[in-house]
C-alpha cells in the first residue's frame, strides 16, 4: 500500500517501477526537448537463496535491455 498528501508523487513512484518491470513508456513522458528518459532502480537483497536469485536474473534478462549487477 502506498500513501501520501496529493501531489507527492505516488503516482510517479508506481509508474517508476512499473518502467522497470520492462513496461513500455509513453512518450508523453519524455520531458519537452529531451531526447530520452531514464529510470533508473536498485534494489538490494539480503540473505537471499541462490537459486532465487539466478531465477531473478534470468527473469530480469529475459524482460529486455536493462543493466543488472548481482553482487558476490
Amino acid at each position: 500500500m502506498l500513501t501520501g498528501e496529493t501531489g507527492t508523487g505516488k503516482t510517479m513512484v508506481v509508474t517508476g517501477l512499473h518502467l522497470l518491470g520492462g513496461a513500455r513508456a509513453d512518450a508523453a513522458r519524455v520531458r519537452s526537448g529531451a531526447d530520452r528518459a531514464v529510470v533508473e532502480g536498485r534494489f538490494t537483497t539480503v540473505d537471499l537463496d541462490e537459486q532465487i536469485a539466478a531465477q531473478i536474473d534470468e527473469i530480469l534478462d529475459a524482460s529486455g535491455p536493462s543493466a543488472t549487477t548481482t553482487a558476490a
